[in-house]
């Protein structure tokens, strides 16, 4: 899979290790978060290749955070104890509502498959099943953080916050991987498909520079 496939959950991590260190936690993930990925954003903006899970996690982090300063002195409140698994759970939301659009994966998917796949049934296969495991795994860990904001004690936080969800991202990539490699070869993902990119960041007809001949 791509890497930037990764770098789009990078908001979601920013959010657990900065919503954590206050009771103005929340609110404070929830910007840094924003900010996060904004940043991934604005660089997907620079090759006109903005993806659909950079919109929502803009949507969503905006929303926590303003969520977060309105309940910031209710430290034993709802959002304060289950800001985690709100926001992975609201992550495996919009996986499997991407499959009746396009699933979340597949834009990600084009940047490495040479365009001539990308109508293909294999490939719009590959992508369904690969969003439903990203899905299948969001759930796993927004209900190990949901469990982690019932224990309350600090190894519960420790086992079921981050150790569990770590394990379970670690296995989400390999089997990302694995799934991926059995579907496309070196062929299909080569040097060429690279070069098959630069489509995508052409300037559109007439915005481009004049021609010199």
């Amino acid at each position: 899979m791509s890497a930037r496939t990764y770098l789009g959950f990078l908001p979601w991590i920013v959010f657990a290790l900065i919503a954590r260190q206050s009771l103005e936690g929340v609110a404070w993930g929830g910007v840094a978060a924003v900010v996060t990925a904004g940043a991934i954003a604005i660089a997907s903006a620079r090759t006109r290749s903005v993806k659909e899970l950079e919109i929502f996690s803009l949507a969503l982090f905006f929303a926590l955070a303003v969520a977060g300063a309105m309940n910031q002195h209710d430290p034993q409140g709802f959002l304060q104890r289950y800001h985690n698994g709100l926001a992975v759970g609201a992550l495996a939301c919009f996986a499997v509502a991407s499959l009746a659009f396009k699933p979340f994966t597949e834009g990600y998917a084009e940047e490495l498959v040479q365009r001539k796949y990308w109508n293909t049934h294999r490939f719009g296969r590959a992508n369904v099943e690969l969003t439903l495991m990203w899905a299948a795994v969001f759930v796993a860990i927004a209900g190990s953080q949901t469990a982690a904001g019932l224990i309350e004690t600090r190894l519960g936080a420790t086992v079921f916050n981050w150790v569990l969800p770590i394990a379970l991202i670690l296995l989400g990539v390999r089997q990302a991987t694995l799934r991926w490699s059995d579907q496309f070869d070196d062929e299909s993902m080569g040097l060429d498909a690279m070069l098959n990119q630069v489509e995508l960041w052409d300037p559109p007809p007439g915005t481009g520079e004049p021609s010199t001949d």
